[in-house]
């Protein structure tokens, strides 16, 4: 009688085994690379855990990287870029940023011109006309948790 090899006589059970052993595999190669894909060792970022230390007592910057800018506007706060030409002190919005208790972060950058640009989950506004009315305006519009005194802003 001649041999009847791998798919012989028990064809079906033969094809069953070697399904089973490849599903296994196929199980076993996924509980391995789905894991591993979530790491990336070739960044090296900074957690939001390091950024919640960071911007917890201090709210004026003079450089706030875009990671640190998306996890302050995802973290329900306001951003606020202040671009100067000459001096970086501006008391007026400063005096704000430190009432707000961390509501509000600066960014002072230097410039050609004089701006500031609001943003938030709520959205961003940008003032070039530095007046009081204009930033509170603009401020008030962009705020998560808007100042009580920005009722009669808001409600325009």
């Amino acid at each position: 009688m001649a041999k009847q090899g791998f798919f012989g006589k028990d064809r079906a059970k033969n094809m069953a085994i070697a399904f089973s052993i490849l599903v296994g595999l196929l199980f076993l190669i996924e509980i391995v690379a789905i894991p591993l894909s979530y790491q990336n060792p070739g960044q090296g970022g900074t957690n939001p855990e390091d950024y919640s230390t960071k911007f917890q007592n201090v709210w004026i910057y003079d450089n706030i990287t875009q990671d640190e800018k998306n996890y302050l506007i995802a973290n329900s706060r306001t951003v606020a870029v202040y671009n100067y030409t000459d001096n970086p002190n501006f008391f007026e919005i400063e005096k704000t940023v430190n009432e707000l208790s961390g509501q509000l972060v600066l960014e002072r950058q230097k410039s050609d011109q004089v701006s500031m640009y609001f943003q938030s989950s709520r959205g961003s506004e940008t003032v070039e006309n530095l007046t009081t009315q204009n930033i509170f305006s603009s401020l008030c519009l962009v705020l998560t948790a808007p100042r009580v005194d920005c009722v009669s802003v808001v409600s325009q």
